[in-house]
This record gives structure tokens, C-alpha cells and sequence, in this order.
């Protein structure tokens, strides 16, 4: 039976299963916790996308006049400037395999790059026009991507370039109207998402708090703040494996409190309480931050 298994399809070490470097790398770039990576795979689907619906215009014409049609048949006629922007998003997909650790440099760089490819496609107006809609995916994707200062950065990049297309071509100019409500709403809709951003930050926090709170008391003692008898078990299991592995001794040692239920019997529990507190503030101030002090009972400490 093992060595069927060994042969199947199902091994991840069969011969063949991932000979070639890109089925190497593919799983690298698709595992990663980073949201530049979705960034890349969705900038290379909108170009894929985009460079379709050209070809589709400039072979069969299925919108636009026969000047706006005429414009992207001579465009498409410079076969190399859609490869410019496709071997572009392949070198960055390249640097995220590469580089998986986010960079700043790396992702401010895209991010002027993506805004002055979409300016320089948009300047030819006509059928060129939906790629407007690239400047909200942008000015947003960055923004809800890596955090309220990039929205920040990208949006007013955005903003900018827009404002840039407007003043230097004289077709967009003209409709200045429509330039000024595109430039209002890209404000209008980063300030809203900066705001969301903001708030979803202070709900992480709140989760995180709340998190932590959950996890201590799972973990600790309620009265004294020492580990419960869970994590002792836990931390004993982890210094036990420890040991064995380097041929070492694990010491472990109970206390027990003597005389508690008197102290609760004739002062008050309040009292028992205060004592317990005592003995393990006193103990956790001797112990190393290796050692661990636990609660296992009412009266039973234990050390190792």
C-alpha cells in the first residue's frame, strides 16, 4: 500500500508532479498572506481584459464611429505598446516570487506607473473612455489594500493625473464639466473609504483587545493571573519534549498552601484571597522568565 501511494498522482513528491520551475514558484506566489499579490493578479486580468476589448473594437467594430474606430486601429497597429503594459505586470508578479516581503519602493513605483499608464490611455478619449474607471480601482484597491496612507497617496495621485489629462488635451478639456464631476467623485469616494478604513481599524483593535482578554482568561488563573492548569499542562508537555530532545532533566515542584481553610474559616475568604495573591506574587518574582508558576487548585500551586 505505501509504496502504491508513493507512485499515485496524490504524491506531492512524485517525479514530474512539480518538475518545472513555475509549478516551483506558483504555489510560493499563491500562498502568501500579502495583498500585493492580488494587486498583481487583478492589474494582469485587467490588461488581459482590456487589450481583448481593443481587439475586439479594431477587428470587427462593434461600437463607436468611424473616427473613434479609427483611432484604435491605428493604436492597435503599434502592436508593442499593449505588451509594454503586459510585460510590465509580469515583471511585477516576477518581483512578488522573488520578493515576497512587502516593499515600499516596490509598491509606490506601481503604484506612479499604473496611474500614468492609465493616463496616457485614457488621453486618446473616444472608445478609450471606460478605462476611466481604472482610476477608482487604483485610488481604492491600493487604499483598502495596504492601509488609509495609501489610500491617501493613491487617490491623491489619482487625482492629479486626472487633473493633468484635463489640462494638456484639449478633448477632455472641453468637457470639462464631466472632468470636474470625475475628479469630485474620486474625492468623494477615497474620503468615504478613508473613513470606513478608520473605522474597520478600530474595530481590529477592539477584536484584538477582546482576543487577548479570551485568550488570558482560557489560560490564567482568575484570582492570582498565573497559569491554569491547561497551560501548565501545555508549557510541562513542551518542556518535557524539550529534555528528551537534548538529555535534559525537567523539575518540577508543588506547593501547598497550608492552613488556607482556617484563614477562610475565621478571617473571611477575602482574606484567603489576598494571601493567595501574596504567595504568587512572591513566587513570580523569584522565578526566571523560563520557569512557569501554576494554579491547580484552590490551595495547590506547582513550579518547574
Amino acid at each position: 500500500m505505501e509504496n502504491s501511494l508513493s507512485k499515485s498522482s496524490i504524491d506531492p513528491e512524485y517525479p514530474g508532479r512539480r518538475s518545472t520551475l513555475l509549478a516551483k514558484l506558483l504555489p510560493r506566489y499563491q500562498s502568501s498572506m500579502e495583498t500585493e499579490h492580488e494587486q498583481a493578479t487583478l492589474r494582469l486580468f485587467f490588461t488581459i481584459a482590456g487589450i481583448l476589448y481593443l481587439w475586439l473594437v479594431a477587428h470587427f467594430g462593434l461600437i463607436g464611429n468611424a473616427e473613434e474606430h479609427k483611432t484604435v486601429v491605428d493604436l492597435w497597429g503599434q502592436w508593442w505598446w499593449p505588451w509594454i503594459y503586459i510585460l510590465y505586470a509580469f515583471a511585477h508578479i516576477s518581483a512578488l516570487i522573488a520578493h515576497p516581503a512587502r516593499l515600499f519602493l516596490r509598491r509606490a513605483v506601481m503604484l506612479f506607473l499604473d496611474n500614468i499608464a492609465i493616463t496616457v490611455l485614457v488621453s486618446h478619449g473616444g472608445l478609450f473612455n471606460p478605462f476611466v474607471a481604472l482610476y477608482f480601482w487604483i485610488a481604492i484597491g491600493y487604499g483598502f489594500r495596504f492601509g488609509p496612507n495609501w489610500l491617501l497617496l493613491s487617490a491623491g495621485l489619482s487625482v492629479a493625473c486626472f487633473a493633468l489629462l484635463l489640462y494638456l488635451f484639449p478633448a477632455w478639456n472641453a468637457g470639462s464639466i464631466f472632468g470636474f464631476t470625475m475628479i469630485l467623485s474620486l474625492c468623494t469616494v477615497s474620503a468615504h473609504a478613508y473613513y470606513l478604513l478608520q473605522r474597520l481599524r478600530l474595530v481590529q483593535q477592539s477584536l484584538l483587545a477582546k482576543a487577548s482578554e479570551l485568550e488570558k482568561l482560557a489560560t490564567r488563573d482568575n484570582l492570582t493571573g498565573l497559569a491554569n492548569r491547561a497551560l501548565l499542562m501545555d508549557r510541562l508537555m513542551q518542556a518535557i519534549t524539550l529534555a528528551a530532545r537534548t538529555e535534559n532533566d525537567v523539575a518540577v515542584l508543588f506547593i501547598d498552601v497550608d492552613g488556607l481553610k482556617k484563614v477562610n474559616d475565621h478571617i473571611g475568604h477575602a482574606a484567603g484571597d489576598t494571601l493567595l495573591i501574596e504567595i504568587a506574587r512572591r513566587l513570580q518574582a523569584r522565578l526566571r522568565a523560563t520557569d512557569t508558576c501554576a494554579r491547580i487548585a484552590g490551595d495547590e500551586l506547582s513550579l518547574f
